[in-house]
C-alpha cells in the first residue's frame, strides 16, 4: 500500500494526469503501475496516459481526447484570467492523427458529458514554439503560457486575449523578452495589439476598462496609483478613481467597511470614485459605459484634489 500511495501522490503532483514515461521516470516499474490500476489507485485515461480517479475532468478529457489543454482551459490551470469563457479548449499536434481538427466537425461524442452550453473547442499547435522544450516541472497534458496566449489571440476577441496577457505578466508568468518573442510569432495583424498589454492590471476587469478608456473614449488611464495611503486601481486624469471589485459580495463586514473608509477619504481630498462590480462590468456593460461617461462630460476628471 505504501508503493500505491507514492504513485497516487507523484500523479497528484503532476497535476492529477501522467503520461506513463513521467512514472517511469521516476523510479516506478510497469508492474507497479499495473498493480495500481488494478486496485484502482489510478485509472487509465488512454494509451501510456494515467491519472488519479478524482483528477480535473477537463484534464482528463483533453488527454482522451488526445491532445492538451489549449487557449483559455490551459491559461486558467496557471490562474490567468478567462472571463466569460467555459468551454474546453483542445489543442492538438500539427498534422497529428487523433481527433485532427481540419477533418474533425468538432461534435465530439464526448461533449454529451460537459455541462450545458459549453462546447470542445479545437486548436492547431503551433509549430514556431516547438522549440520550447517542457521543462521537468511542466505538465504535459496542458500547453505553455505562450503556446496558450497565442491560440487566444487567434482564435478569441482582441479584448479578452488583451485580458489574458495582462493577467499572465501579472501573475510573472511571462518576462518583457517572452511578450516580445510572442507578438513576433503571431500574424502582422495582431502584432498591432501588443502595444495596448500592460501587465499592471490586476485583473481583467481592469483591463476592460483601461481598453474602453484608451481605445472608445480616448482617455489614457494611469493604473495602481498610489493617492496617500491608498492604491487604486485607474485613474483618469487628475481627480476620477476608477476601482473594479472582484467579488461579487462582501461576507466579510470589516472589508465592506474598510472599502467604504477608502472611497471617503479619497473623496475627502476632491477625488470623484467609481466602484465597478465584477456583474455590472461583465453583465451590464451600458450601464458602466453611462457612468463612466457621464462623469467625464461633467468634468469629474479634471477637478482639484489635495
Amino acid at each position: 500500500m505504501r508503493r500505491y500511495v507514492s504513485i497516487q501522490l507523484l500523479v497528484r503532483a503532476l497535476g492529477g494526469v501522467a503520461a506513463r514515461s513521467q512514472i517511469l521516470d521516476a523510479g516506478f516499474s510497469p508492474s507497479s503501475i499495473s498493480r495500481a490500476l488494478k486496485d484502482s489507485v489510478l485509472m487509465r485515461v488512454r494509451r501510456a496516459w494515467y491519472a488519479v480517479p478524482d483528477a480535473e475532468p477537463d484534464r482528463m478529457r483533453a488527454v482522451m481526447l488526445g491532445g492538451r489543454l489549449g487557449a483559455f482551459s490551459a491559461a486558467q490551470s496557471y490562474g490567468i484570467w478567462r472571463g466569460l469563457d467555459s468551454d474546453l479548449h483542445v489543442s492538438w499536434k500539427p498534422h497529428g492523427n487523433v481527433a485532427k481538427p481540419g477533418r474533425v466537425k468538432f461534435e465530439f461524442p464526448d461533449s454529451q458529458h460537459l455541462s450545458s452550453g459549453r462546447r470542445i473547442m479545437s486548436h492547431w499547435r503551433l509549430g514556431d514554439f516547438q522549440a520550447a522544450a517542457f521543462q521537468a516541472t511542466d505538465f504535459p497534458w496542458r500547453e505553455s503560457v505562450q503556446q496558450s496566449l497565442a491560440q487566444i489571440f487567434l482564435r478569441a476577441n482582441w479584448v479578452d486575449a488583451i485580458c489574458a496577457c495582462d493577467s499572465a505578466i501579472n501573475r510573472g508568468l511571462l518576462d518583457v523578452f517572452e511578450i516580445h518573442e510572442l507578438f513576433a510569432r503571431l500574424p502582422r495583424r495582431l502584432r498591432r495589439l501588443q502595444r495596448l498589454v500592460d501587465g499592471r492590471a490586476a485583473s481583467g476587469l481592469e483591463t476592460i476598462v483601461r481598453l474602453w478608456l484608451r481605445e472608445t473614449a480616448g482617455y489614457d488611464p494611469r493604473l495602481q496609483v498610489t493617492i496617500g495611503r491608498h492604491t487604486v486601481d485607474l485613474l483618469v486624469g487628475s481627480s476620477l478613481i476608477i476601482e473594479t471589485d472582484g467579488q461579487e459580495t462582501h461576507s466579510d463586514d470589516e472589508r465592506f467597511n474598510e472599502d467604504r473608509v477608502r472611497t471617503a477619504e479619497l473623496q475627502a481630498r476632491g477625488y470623484t470614485v467609481i466602484r465597478l462590480s465584477y456583474r455590472m462590468i461583465m453583465h451590464n456593460w451600458p450601464l458602466v459605459e453611462e457612468v463612466i461617461r457621464t462623469n467625464l462630460e461633467r468634468g469629474r476628471h479634471l477637478d482639484p484634489v489635495r
